[in-house]
């Protein structure tokens, strides 16, 4: 096949292994960026009045560092990229539920990075954060535009890839397949589309709504009308902590399938490991708000998040004694995918106590956006 040829294939496939491909790489081109802007960003910061990036552009290279890695790395690698590529396989089926919408949302992703990197050639790339919080994301420049109309397309990207996988999942799976007989990677796709599913709205919304804000004065958050800018923090963490979520379940998946194979024994405690994943979608819905224990809500409203947050520190733990299940007494075979999985579990834990302590209300207003 010449180049052109292929060219057009790909642009042209819905084969569920090319997809996957699309997003994989996008990704990890993505990834390589963020690292970059990364060691920019450490640059900066690695000595007293340094002038590498000053003002604006550390603001613009910070806010593209979070916004790649977040939505153009960690939650497409793991849940399209990698589910793309293995879930039709696991499942004995030779393609997803709607191939061609499949392709269609790949395309989408690798048209909103562009977009969002194109604001580089008009007028500067975003300068809001990550979080693009009101009214900061009300007042700058044009960048901020392109970000939003990028987070809204990979949004919507995210969408009908979540709806195929969890279509795939239900009615495709082969014959004497149950849903208790499907691999864990594959229950944590499907428990990571439907938290997908149903988290988009926040961040639809959030973006949506600052772009309405910035084009036609329309604003629910702008507080000289009567708006409230503590409502633009609901509607962007009802999707951005569940996404906390989207990230980690594929990943679960694959540490759970690695250490079955390396330790050359089944999966500890199956079920409990799949009520442990659902679990973990269900309750992270309810935990937005403990990044928002400052903002001034009310002691209810506060002590309901604490309880959720501390709550879904419970199938995270189950899903950690689990994977220790599976190694334990088994003939283990440290070759590179089970050494990742290993440091994976030490990280993990790190970062995972790190919650328990933050659901700590009068701890948490100490160390609230600081370092």
């Amino acid at each position: 096949m010449g180049f052109w040829a292929s060219v057009w294939d790909l642009l042209t496939t819905s084969d569920h292994k090319k997809v996957g491909m699309i997003y994989l790489v996008t990704s990890f081109v993505a990834f390589g960026l963020s690292g970059l802007m990364a060691v920019a960003i450490r640059w900066q910061l690695a000595g007293p009045e340094q002038q590498f990036l000053v003002g604006d552009a550390y603001n613009q290279v910070l806010t593209l560092h979070g916004a790649t890695m977040l939505f153009f790395f960690i939650i497409p690698a793991g849940l399209a990229g990698f589910g793309n590529f293995i879930l039709p396989l696991m499942l004995g089926e030779r393609d997803v539920a709607l191939p061609r919408i499949n392709a269609f949302a790949a395309w989408l992703f690798v048209f909103s990075a562009v977009l969002i990197y194109a604001s580089l050639f008009f007028g500067g790339a975003p300068d809001v954060g990550w979080t693009f919080y009101y009214p900061f994301s009300r007042t700058t420049g044009l960048g901020t535009d392109f970000f939003m109309m990028g987070v809204l397309l990979v949004g919507l990207s995210s969408l009908l890839g979540s709806a195929n996988f969890a279509a795939t999942v239900y009615n495709l799976r082969a014959k004497g397949m149950g849903l208790w007989k499907m691999p864990i990677f594959v229950w944590g796709i499907f428990a990571t589309s439907m938290l997908s599913l149903f988290a988009l709205a926040g961040i639809t919304a959030a973006s949506l709504t600052v772009l309405l804000s910035r084009k036609l004065g329309l604003s629910l958050f702008d507080p000289t009308i009567g708006g409230d800018p503590v409502l633009y923090q609901q509607f962007f963490w009802f999707y951005s902590h569940p996404a906390v979520y989207i990230m980690l379940l594929p990943y679960l998946g694959i540490a759970a399938e690695v250490a079955s194979t390396f330790s050359r024994k089944p999966v500890f405690g199956y079920r409990f490991m799949v009520f442990a994943l659902v679990g973990i979608a269900v309750v992270g819905f309810l935990v937005w708000a403990h990044h928002m224990f400052t903002v001034g809500e009310s002691l209810l409203f506060q002590l309901v998040f604490v309880f959720f947050t501390v709550l879904v520190a419970v199938p995270t733990g189950v899903k950690i004694f689990n994977l220790l299940g599976t190694l334990w007494g088994g003939q283990l075979d440290f070759k590179t995918p089970m050494l990742f999985v290993m440091g994976f579990m030490f990280n993990f834990l790190l970062g995972g106590i790190t919650g328990v302590m933050l659901a700590v209300v009068p701890f948490d207003y100490q160390v609230q956006d600081s370092y």
